[in-house]
């Protein structure tokens, strides 16, 4: 008996001094192959998260017990022909390379429906469109005259033709002026040898209007801005001089500051560019410094014009040329040198993308590590590989995992972790005409190449109720050389 015990004891810790070590390996990343290597080997696993979720995944033609989202652990290091299947959705590939101790993190990949339906909204034509970003209404337009401008609103599907027995009838449009979030628009026109300003509160069932012209003392005007809450109070710059008109008491505050490039409003607050300094200012007129003296100033903003500036976040702001110069206020200051149409900035992934007439490139502001470095490093620039021209307008979709842009008379969805593949046609477009992409709704809104507006959603509804991994970079070290 007592030499049962024993064999039975070295049996045991036989097996354990075999065992528990292959364990250990496998949890931190090894793998023997014996028959391949002879040797133990380092693995990288595949972590992938798809909109919606469920998807089969397959490797090559061997199909996982997993379905995402799911992390498949203990690869070998190598390229994986990765394919992601659901029923009605379109097949998702791509080659995935797997490193030793490391991850090839998708965890945002969105799995388009194999029909995108489009939703005629209005049986009229129109020449394009104006959103306004953040609100409910855009302004549709079929010529120059501003009875030929409506307003639509997107949730009640309402259309407004608040010019057409007005008159202002005939007059022609020479600018409309939006702010996000605000139902105030601002329109330019010209009746007979006259510019006139029209101040228009979008509402239901009529919007309200009102001639403002007597408050401008200039008819030129280089930029206005106001804040979403307060659309009364009115910032204009012209010929670099800052003036407040206050709609509601009819006042006119002028020569707030001179030499002004550009103005925009932050919290309430009012920020200039001046030819010197970035200013803010203040209720009373009082203006405070924002540059610290380190900047090459005048190399910088000097005979760009003006500026569009706006706050990405409270410590990181970008200032637009009409030259196209985009400039920050990090390291390296100027990102691109001209020729830049607009951007886009996904807070979350802290990325800006921008685009010119034939590029997408984008920057990412990541946040560095205390005593890591002596010098403040600048954001890191990666150019989208699309060969396509004409591009009209660009912006991130699905955080920044996709770009949705605008190229002659379609919009094409390109995706960022697989840069390298086709960009997807989600629609034919009117030519010259711009798309609007609602995030809080997930719609696509767009003119056909009839002129009549559509709705289009990428995502299927609810699609984000589903599990997703925290975001993380496509490679992740998760275990220490």
């Amino acid at each position: 008996m007592s030499f049962l015990r024993k064999l039975f004891f070295y049996l045991f810790a036989a097996v354990y001094l075999m065992v528990c070590p292959t364990l250990i390996w496998h949890a931190l990343g090894y793998k023997y192959q014996p028959k391949e290597l002879d040797q133990v080997i380092r693995t990288g696993l595949i972590r992938l998260s798809t909109l919606p979720s469920g998807a089969d995944i397959y490797f090559g033609n061997k199909k996982s017990s997993q379905k995402t989202p799911a992390t498949i652990t203990n690869l070998p290091a190598g390229d994986y022909q990765t394919r992601l299947k659901l029923k009605g959705y379109r097949t998702w590939k791509a080659t995935i390379t797997v490193r030793n101790g490391r991850a090839a993190v998708f965890d945002h990949i969105l799995l388009l429906p194999n029909q995108l339906t489009e939703i005629p909204l209005l049986d009229q034509s129109f020449v394009d469109f104006r959103p306004i970003d953040q609100t409910e209404w855009l302004w549709l337009y079929q010529g120059k005259r501003l009875s030929q401008w409506q307003a639509f609103n997107l949730n009640s599907k309402e259309l407004q033709s608040p010019f057409a027995n007005s008159a202002f009838a005939e007059a022609e449009v020479k600018k409309l002026y939006l702010v996000a979030g605000s139902d105030f628009c601002l329109f330019s026109i010209q009746r007979g040898k006259e510019t006139e300003f029209l101040g228009v509160t979008l509402k239901s069932p009529f919007p309200k209007i009102e001639n403002l012209t007597t408050l401008f003392m200039k008819r030129s005007v280089d930029q206005v801005e106001w804040d979403s809450g307060r659309p009364h109070d009115l910032y204009v710059v012209h010929d670099g001089l800052l003036s407040r008109l206050n709609i509601n008491e009819k006042t006119v505050y002028p020569s707030l500051a001179e030499h002004v490039k550009g103005i925009t409003i932050e919290g309430g607050e009012v920020f200039a560019l001046t030819d010197k300094d970035f200013v803010e200012i203040k209720s009373d007129g009082k203006q405070i410094s924002r540059y610290g003296g380190s900047v090459p100033f005048q190399q910088l903003f000097d005979n760009q014009g003006m500026h569009r500036i706006s706050f990405l976040e409270s410590s990181l702001v970008v200032f637009l040329s009409e030259k196209g110069r985009l400039i920050t206020n990090h390291l390296p200051y100027e990102l691109l040198e001209e020729d830049v149409e607009g951007w886009s900035y996904d807070s979350a992934g802290k990325s800006l993308l921008a685009w010119s007439e034939d590029q997408l490139q984008f920057f990412l502001f990541k946040r560095q590590p205390e005593n890591l470095s002596l010098f403040e490093q600048g954001p890191e620039r990666v150019k989208l590989p699309i060969a396509f021209n004409s591009i009209l307008a660009a912006q991130w979709v699905y955080e920044d995992a996709y770009v949705l842009f605008q190229s002659n008379d379609a919009v094409f969805l390109s995706e960022r972790a697989t840069p390298k593949k086709e960009p997807v046609l989600i629609a034919k477009t009117k030519k010259k005409s711009r798309f609007y992409y609602q995030k809080n709704s997930d719609s696509l809104y767009y003119l056909n190449e009839e002129g009549k507006l559509m709705m289009l959603q990428l995502f299927p509804e609810s699609a984000f109720d589903v599990l997703e991994f925290p975001k993380k970079e496509h490679q992740m070290e998760i275990l220490s050389e």
